[in-house]
């Protein structure tokens, strides 16, 4: 959802996203494409649950801040659809660990209140780079009765 437009290479190995641009993370932050590169490199990573997913990818770069390109050694027919799960979201280059706790993203709601297996409340993103979502505050209560 944060890239504008994509290419493939002739030969299918390469994808370049174009990314948008005045997109800000919920911390204030500004996206660019060093957040693509991280948020790729924690995936591929050794703790990640989710690594099998992109082992086809060989390389990444940042061609400027609002370009990027992956490399693969052979095609994979399901790439663009992987880049599409929800797990690889964008997230700051420097988010860290509390980003388990305290999550950071692009998109239409941000994180106001998580006390976990009880309360979850998210608010309107005021600076969302998208169509602004019609719903002010939603509120989940996990707690029973």
């Amino acid at each position: 959802g944060l890239a504008e437009d994509w290419e493939v290479s002739e030969d299918g190995l390469t994808t370049t996203f174009s990314l948008e641009e005045d997109v800000v993370f919920h911390d204030g932050s500004t996206f660019e494409a060093a957040d693509v590169i991280y948020s790729f490199e924690r995936l591929q990573g050794d703790s990640s649950a989710r690594s099998a997913d992109y082992a086809s990818l060989t390389g990444f770069s940042a061609l400027d801040d609002y370009t990027v390109e992956f490399s693969t050694e052979a095609l994979d027919v399901n790439l663009l659809a992987k880049f599409a799960y929800p797990w690889a979201a964008i997230v700051p280059e420097d988010a860290g660990e509390e980003l388990r706790n305290e999550p950071v993203g692009t998109g239409a709601y941000r994180l106001e209140n998580w006390v976990p297996q009880q309360e979850l409340s998210l608010v309107r993103n005021e600076d969302y780079w998208g169509e602004t979502a019609n719903i002010e505050t939603v509120l989940r209560c996990l707690r029973g009765t």
